[in-house]
């Protein structure tokens, strides 16, 4: 079973979530105690300390960006402090009220609570409340309802703040849950799909090395001891290699020269002198090319053989009788051993002969990789969903932002028409990037954003001075947040460049018209807890790409070495369910010709007796190929773990089969061999238009067993018992269009 981390989406997006708001919190924080310090005349020592203090820690944070629980313990105290502080300590009524400053640094810190559980969360907002009204009482602060009316937006700031982080924690559980489903099922087909090959590999080799070893001894050839002995000992590594870990890089060249030390036909080198590749890549070409070098000791009679090493091909020519390749042949060599290895790497093996003129075998692998890891992917659609309800929520916040912010201004506009004009401008243009979050193409978002600069320019400019207040210049706070939406899909440069022209242009314009100190300081405050907010707000966009790629580079980790740990523990146990007792018989054998012992009659005689073995088990491996075959397999494993010893025999080429017709013959097999009590016989015929399955066993007390039932009403059924023997048969009607056999190894 796969044990994910089944809250890695969500826990990697509330790390980065928090380093936001982190940098909401002590940006706006240090913006505010500069402003103090440099424009409050009538600053008291006491105010002087706290805000430098104070400002040094938030710079310090900035810098240093913990998010251990006491340092944002240490946090959330200085937040008080300020708001129980500032009133009282920098306040100057001439310049800007006394809840001026609380209210700035205590409504970016309300906001970036939103971060943590929605309890403490609840909490921590319910505290800094608190303290903002006690240091306002303390100095009187409460009879200044203008200030107060600011404390809207930073609750209007925590309601979409906070639904923002459900929202995109909600998707990031959905996934989490989504994706550990999904990377079982993909570990359980990884650890099939490398046992499968596993198991193919084990045949190859066993085919290239141990059983050319045996016929070889076993027909008498002329060998001298010395040859035998030395692929004698390369075979025993066969048997000693159980599971296979991951190869380092390896020379090709020295392995192929490795190889053809084991044959008799001179060998001649072409081409590169040393070519490195991928340790299995490496392994598996200079496997193929092993067994084009045994076939051509073997078969072709050949004087002399030359290698040529290309990047990316190598070609074996020798000047051999060659053979006609439309002949078929029993054998498992250039099928399974030459052409299946370099298809399972991708490439291909191209093989040119005629009889009389020698043959040509070129390997062929692809050279151009992924190239490392490719971009982390979108698991489970996370990043286009927490998007879309991300953007969404943006478009709302800034229209009901918009509705709140411009009443004030129409009461004193000297234009209140054109600000009429401009306010249903900001609203189209707003809802223009609705389709732009839904993933259409059009409207272009340059066109809404470019409105919405224009607008803030406008806005600024038909002000007149003495109604420069940035209360209500709500181009500064309104238009930022609706052009955040169209800056979604746009390079996060380019997005905050934007973002500083909508504020930046309508600030400076109003410092020029009225360079008085409120009008510094009301712009301070309001970079602070509005700028601040707007740029946190658009990074949130980054951070979900992040945090997907983090989450998904995070999961396929610890995919990998999941899977390396339990495919490494499947093939150990493939290997000791089927060669342990094949290797307890081989490897005296392999051993006494490598100890250089001379070939007697007995010695032939064993090797005859294994090599038949082994070429019974290169058939019963290919059969196993066939979908009815594989579907049986699993259910044959679990019998004999059950200590119920099971053979199969296949007869004659199967056709073609459906999935779950294969599946509905095997359960009825299972059904079969949980009954059994002893040895059972599996036997599968191929006919001309069907197949039959038959089962013997011998059942075990009060065991349930098939009935006619369990298969189609155009199967035959045949149930016979006898005292406790069970044979069971069904025959399988092929439809027409399946009749035509296929090759028992092909895949279906």
């Amino acid at each position: 079973m796969f044990a994910t981390d089944t809250g890695a989406a969500r826990r990697n997006f509330l790390q980065h979530a928090m380093r936001i708001s982190l940098f909401m919190r002590h940006g706006g924080a240090l913006v505010v105690y500069v402003v103090v310090l440099v424009s409050t005349p009538r600053i008291s020592v006491a105010g002087i300390l706290f805000a430098g203090l104070a400002g040094a820690w938030s710079l310090y944070r900035l810098l240093t960006r913990s998010a251990t629980p006491r340092i944002i313990a240490i946090d959330y105290a200085v937040t008080l402090a300020a708001c129980l502080v500032l009133p009282i300590a920098a306040s100057d009524e001439q310049v800007c009220p006394s809840t001026c400053a609380p209210i700035a640094i205590a409504g970016t810190a309300i906001a970036s609570f939103t971060v943590f559980d929605p309890l403490l969360n609840l909490a921590m907002t319910a505290g800094v409340v608190t303290a903002l009204a006690a240091g306002a009482a303390a100095f009187d602060g409460v009879r200044d309802p203008g200030q107060w009316v600011n404390v809207y937006y930073f609750a209007l700031l925590w309601v979409a703040s906070t639904l923002i982080r459900m929202l995109t924690v909600r998707v990031a559980e959905k996934v989490d849950v989504a994706r550990a489903g999904r990377l079982a099922v993909e570990l359980r087909q990884k650890v099939t799909a490398a046992v499968r090959d596993y198991d193919r590999e084990q045949m190859r080799l066993l085919h290239d090395t141990v059983a050319s070893t045996l016929l070889m001894v076993g027909t008498g050839a002329a060998l001298s001891p010395d040859r035998v002995a030395a692929q004698a000992r390369r075979d025993l590594r066969v048997f000693s290699e159980a599971s296979r870990s991951p190869a380092p890089p390896a020379d090709l060249v020295a392995a192929l020269r490795d190889h053809a030390s084991h044959t008799t036909t001179p060998v001649n080198y072409a081409g590169v002198t040393a070519m490195w590749l991928d340790g299995a890549m490496a392994a598996t070409v200079a496997a193929a090319a092993r067994e084009a070098l045994t076939n051509v000791d073997r078969h072709s009679g050949a004087t002399a053989v030359t290698i040529t090493v290309y990047p990316g091909r190598i070609q074996i020519t020798d000047d051999g009788h060659g053979f006609d390749l439309t002949r078929p042949t029993r054998g498992h060599g250039i099928a399974d051993s030459i052409v299946a290895r370099m298809q399972q790497l991708g490439g291909m093996a191209e093989i040119v002969t005629q009889p009389g003129q020698g043959t040509t075998v070129e390997l062929r692998w692809p050279t151009v990789t992924s190239g490392g890891p490719a971009a982390a992917s979108d698991p489970e659609r996370l990043i286009e969903r927490a998007h879309k309800g991300y953007g969404l929520a943006l478009v709302a916040y800034g229209l009901v932002n918009l509705l709140v912010t411009v009443p004030a201004s129409l009461r004193v506009a000297a234009y209140p028409h054109l600000q009429w004009a401009l306010i249903v401008v900001t609203t189209v243009a707003t809802l223009s990037a609705i389709p732009r979050v839904m993933g259409r193409i059009f409207p272009r978002a340059r066109f809404g954003i470019v409105t919405l600069v224009i607008v803030a320019l406008v806005q600024s400019i038909s002000m007149p001075i003495k109604d420069l207040d940035p209360q209500l210049q709500w181009a500064e706070g309104a238009i930022g947040w609706c052009v955040l939406p169209l800056l979604l899909s746009v390079r996060l440069r380019y997005a905050v460049g934007v973002l500083a022209w909508c504020w930046v242009v309508p600030a400076v314009y109003a410092i020029i018209r009225d360079p008085a100190a409120h009008t510094i300081v009301d712009l301070g405050y309001d970079t602070a807890s509005v700028l601040v907010a707007q740029l946190c707000a658009l990074v949130v966009a980054d951070v979900i790409r992040r945090s997907a790629a983090a989450t998904s580079a995070e999961t396929e980790s610890h995919m990998r070495l999941t899977a390396a740990a339990q495919i490494a523990d499947a093939v150990q146990e493939e290997y000791t369910r089927r060669y342990a007792d094949l290797a307890a018989t081989i490897q005296p054998l392999l051993t006494s010709l490598a100890d250089g012992e001379p070939v007697d009659a007995e010695t032939r005689r064993r090797a005859q007796l294994e090599y038949q073995r082994l070429r019974t088990l290169f058939d019963q491996s290919s059969s196993f190929e066939h979908v009815l075959l594989r579907e049986l397999r699993p259910r044959v494993d679990a019998a004999q773990n059950r200590g119920i010893a099971v053979s199969v025999d296949v007869q004659g080429a199967l056709p073609a089969m459906d999935v779950p017709t294969a599946r509905r013959l095997a359960r009825l097999v299972d059904q079969v061999l949980l009954a059994a009590a002893s040895p059972a016989r599996i036997t599968v015929t191929a006919e001309t238009a069907a197949v039959e399955l038959s089962v013997m066993c011998h059942r075990g007390r009060h065991a349930d067993l098939p009935t006619k039932s369990s298969v189609d009403d155009e199967d035959e059924f045949d149930l016979t018992t006898l005292d406790d023997t069970v044979w069971i048969t069904v025959r399988h009607r092929l439809p027409e269009r399946s009749t035509e056999h296929v090759r028992a190894g092909q895949p279906t």
